[in-house]
């Protein structure tokens, strides 16, 4: 993989300069610079300007193959196992945790690359719209902080506060801890 990464930049500097060349570093960096199994160096190879770019394409399709090989990635996508969630929900104690990862695990969608600038768009527009809700909703939960800050400041004597005076302030909190107490329900971690 730093193969690869440290290659393609020699070939853009050999020449290589068309829109392909684009899209190769492109896809390269969204992937970490590992090219997709079915990247086809033979097209990309067309669009190179110098035999030297060439020649590090065909050093790059080289150590492609060899990456592939090593890391046995099509045996390892076509082998693999399916998980056995009733082996783990009777070993493990919790099966709280096993259904959780279960569930996390078939929300989880399927890795797909893809070159096509207006999915990559359409997923950036997406990622960017959730970023600026959840911006807008943390300067509204800072508001409501500082003001709470502020009136408990305004009201409060730290110096001189009890747990009896706290609890005159709030009875349903007095309630339940009291109903807690008398139930025998200490704390639980959670």
């Amino acid at each position: 993989m730093r193969s690869l990464r440290l290659l393609a930049p020699r070939v853009m500097s050999a020449g290589l300069r068309s829109a392909g060349a684009r899209t190769f570093m492109a896809s390269a960096r969204r992937m970490g610079a590992v090219a997709e199994p079915d990247f086809d160096f033979n097209t990309f190879s067309q669009e190179a300007t110098s035999s030297e770019a060439r020649a590090e394409i065909e050093a790059m399709r080289g150590v492609h193959r060899e990456l592939m090989k090593k890391f046995k990635i099509e045996e390892a996508k076509a082998n693999a196992p399916e998980i056995d969630w009733a082996y783990y929900a009777e070993r493990v104690k919790s099966s709280d945790v096993v259904a959780e990862m279960k569930a996390a695990y078939a929300a989880t969608p399927e890795f797909k690359v893809t070159t096509d600038s207006a999915d990559i768009e359409k997923d950036f527009d997406v990622m960017i719209a959730s970023a600026e809700e959840a911006g807008v909703k943390s300067q509204q939960a800072i508001k409501d902080l500082e003001a709470s800050l502020l009136a408990i400041e305004a009201d409060s004597d730290y110096a001189n506060i009890t747990v009896d005076s706290a609890l005159e302030k709030d009875p349903e909190l007095k309630a339940e801890i009291e109903a807690e107490i008398a139930k025998k329900e200490w704390y639980s971690g959670e």
